[in-house]
């Protein structure tokens, strides 16, 4: 199909500018029905799931004997029903206000939303398969702007792409799966909204979107990048004159009342022009569909005369619950101080001054004011302890061997390099005995490779106390089990538990600490460790705007690649409202 890319940006404008009250209200009301009833729903489910296999959290350590409960795979079909439910609710009640607003009619929306609902009731295994997987193609991308509320709460955690980057080969694999999912999510692009409009199956509509995108999808790209830059232009000026003149009215920055009030017209110009950028793909979409012929598989009717004035009091309404919601949440952003008392970790000491994991990037963390330092060791054959985080020594050392299956003396000889240095795998205790001579405390990763002797927490806990430094230092793995063996057999050691992902509250685990990654953390599970007794660190935090969240909140420790931009941020004084709102976008866009 031929698409008249300038007539369907002109239509595009006009359809939402004509619409601009009704769309800003439906939206407000979607969001929030979305984020209360929605995500209520969701979190219901999903605590039946844990109570019925027994368990406090879904973590990466439990998920075989959460799936082997007897209710736990009904259950999860019923979470993934209810997302999916919610998903087409979204995206029917954006559609279909776009349908009708183009076809300059009412949509009688309890007769609309009911068929919608029972079309998908009756999805079949096989419909509701497909639309999974495309849920899933969604989030990497984020369907290109046309993602769902709840698809846009799903991320690839930092630890996975951070580790990729570091491989030769990870950058390129990472490129072109997002390119895949890209491009995968262009030619499906059109299959949710004609799923709505029409009354055929899911994978006829898929088969519709890739016959519609076949042609004309790099000039329907160009299209949707200029209307968006436009977009993005006209509501940077909006946010740059509100951020300035607040840096006029207050100086200084530390002003409650201008803070909150700074913070609640940024989040309603932010929300405002992401619900239009939505707009603008849905419209443009509705557009193609509608200039196609698809037709609606249930009434409208003519829209009355007084719509107009009714909108707009809807729209004052509604923007006094966003300025009723955003002013609590600024207000709890900004009265918390910043907690000048967390410990600053360097991540494998300070790469940028020597390889990771090494003597020079250790001394390099003292340097910028690292409190402490974290490090992984693991055990070689002969059963003593080195600093190397990888089970393979290709990506640092170059040859392709376990460190588990060679002797210290074998692998002291190698030479690491990262960058432009080199250097050498140290021994744990010369690891240590160097942080000693620096002043610095150590973090201690324990990464067992599966070949260690029965004895092992035994083993670590005598070289510990060999170095004299069990009282001192902490120790962290995310090895529940050897752990919990640890703080047991010498409760004078800290001792941590790494938690890669997770979702629910934190178990009742025998340790003083949890390590969470950036991806699980949020305050309820904050809330859950204060009450329990136990800190939270969180790693790796690398850039500023994330390291000013963390400092804001109530963990003990930071473990960042870069430990002088936390040391910076603590000791920086003035935050100006240009910074205030680089970390505001930063959200948004994360």
């Amino acid at each position: 199909m031929k698409l008249d890319i300038k007539t369907i940006s002109r239509e595009v404008v006009k359809n939402i500018y004509q619409n601009k009250f009704g769309y800003y209200t439906k939206a407000v009301i979607l969001q929030l029905f979305l984020a209360t009833v929605g995500s209520y729903s969701l979190r219901f489910i999903f605590k039946l799931i844990l109570m019925s296999a027994g368990q406090d959290n879904f973590t990466t350590h439990n998920v075989i004997s959460i799936l082997s409960a007897p209710l736990s795979i009904p259950l999860l079909f019923v979470f993934v029903i209810l997302l999916s439910m919610l998903t087409l609710f979204e995206f029917s009640v954006l559609t279909l206000m776009v349908y009708s607003s183009y076809k300059n009619e009412k949509i009688l929306w309890r007769d609309s939303l009911t068929k919608e609902f029972i079309k998908w009731k009756n999805f079949s295994p096989k419909q509701l398969f497909l639309f999974v997987i495309y849920f899933i193609l969604m989030i990497p991308m984020s369907n290109l702007g046309l993602s769902s509320a709840f698809s846009e709460k799903f991320f690839i955690p930092t630890f996975i792409t951070e580790e990729l980057m570091k491989m030769k080969n990870g950058v390129v694999v990472y490129i072109a799966f997002l390119v895949i999912c890209g491009y995968i999510n262009i030619r499906l692009i059109f299959t949710i909204p004609l799923t709505v409009i029409n009354n055929q199956p899911f994978s006829t509509n898929m088969k519709k979107s890739l016959e519609i995108t076949k042609k004309g999808k790099i000039r329907l790209l160009f299209m949707w990048f200029r209307l968006e830059a436009a977009l993005v232009l006209i509501g940077g000026i909006l946010l740059w004159v509100n951020t300035l003149v607040f840096e006029l009215l207050d100086s200084s920055g530390k002003e409650i009342v201008y803070n909150n009030l700074f913070y609640i017209i940024s989040r309603i110009i932010l929300f405002f022009f992401i619900i239009v950028s939505k707009l603008i793909l849905i419209s443009s979409i509705v557009k193609i569909i509608s200039d196609r012929g698809e037709k609606l598989f249930f009434k409208t009717a003519p829209r009355v005369d007084n719509e107009i004035r009714k909108r707009k009091k809807l729209a004052a309404v509604t923007s006094v619950i966003m300025i009723i919601i955003f002013g609590h949440m600024g207000y709890q952003m900004f009265s918390t101080e910043i907690n000048k008392n967390v410990l600053i970790i360097a991540h494998r000491g300070y790469s940028e001054m020597g390889v990771e994991n090494s003597l020079e990037s250790l001394a390099g963390a003292k340097k910028v004011g690292a409190d402490y330092v974290e490090l992984d060791i693991q055990l070689t054959k002969d059963n003593k302890f080195v600093v190397m985080h990888d089970f393979n020594l290709k990506r640092l050392a170059g040859v392709d061997k376990m460190v588990k299956d060679l002797t210290f003396d074998e692998i002291e000889k190698l030479t690491i390099s990262q960058g432009n240095f080199k250097s050498h795998i140290p021994s744990f205790e010369e690891f240590v005995n160097r942080a000693k001579e620096l002043n610095i405390k150590l973090l201690v990763e324990l990464k067992p490779h599966g070949g260690e002797p029965d004895n092992y927490a035994d083993l670590f806990i005598n070289e510990m106390k060999r170095l004299g430094v069990e009282k001192t230092y902490k120790t962290m793995s995310g090895n529940l089990d050897i752990m919990e063996q640890i703080e047991k057999k010498d409760p004078e050691i800290e001792t941590g538990h790494i938690i890669a992902l997770q979702f629910g509250n934190f178990s009742d685990e025998k340790v003083d600490f949890f390590v969470l990654e950036d991806f699980s953390f949020n305050d309820i599970l904050s809330a859950d460790a204060k009450k329990k007794g136990k800190d939270i660190f969180v790693w790796t935090i690398d850039d500023s705007e994330n390291i000013v969240k963390y400092l804001h909140k109530d963990v003990a420790g930071i473990i960042t690649d870069y430990p002088d931009m936390v040391k910076e941020e603590i000791e920086n004084e003035e935050d100006s409202y240009f910074e205030k709102l680089t970390r505001l976008l930063y959200q948004n866009i994360k």
